[in-house]
Parts: structure tokens; C-alpha cells; sequence
């Protein structure tokens, strides 16, 4: 999977459940933690690997806002 293709399955899961705000911090933080990560010399599907499933990621995210 694609940083791309994670960023779009994250966004979708979030989109209408969280504030507008909520949205935009969890969705900078990810860009942000994947392209670092890159930098640091990992593949961007290793990096989308190691942090597994976007719906998964949603799911924690919106059980911790709630």
C-alpha cells in the first residue's frame, strides 16, 4: 500500500465521524510521521506496512475521541 492509498483509507474512515479540526491534526500527524520516516531512509511501504491497517487506525482513533 501507498502512502497515497493509506492517507485516502484513513481519510475515508474519519471523514463526517470526527470535527473538522480532529481530521486535519490526524491527517497532518500521519503525512507527517510516514514522510518522516521515509526521510530516515525506510521505504514508504515498509512504513505504511509497519503501521497496518488505515481502518484499524480509524476505528482507535474514533473509540478515543468519543
Amino acid at each position: 500500500m501507498s502512502k497515497e492509498q493509506f492517507m485516502e483509507g484513513l481519510g475515508k474512515s474519519l471523514a463526517g465521524k470526527v470535527d473538522d479540526n480532529e481530521y486535519r491534526s490526524q491527517m497532518e500527524f500521519y503525512s507527517s510521521y510516514i514522510s518522516s520516516e521515509i526521510a530516515a531512509g525506510k521505504s514508504e511501504e515498509e512504513v505504511v506496512s509497519a503501521l497496518g491497517d488505515p481502518r484499524l487506525i480509524a476505528k482507535t482513533i474514533l473509540q478515543t475521541y468519543s
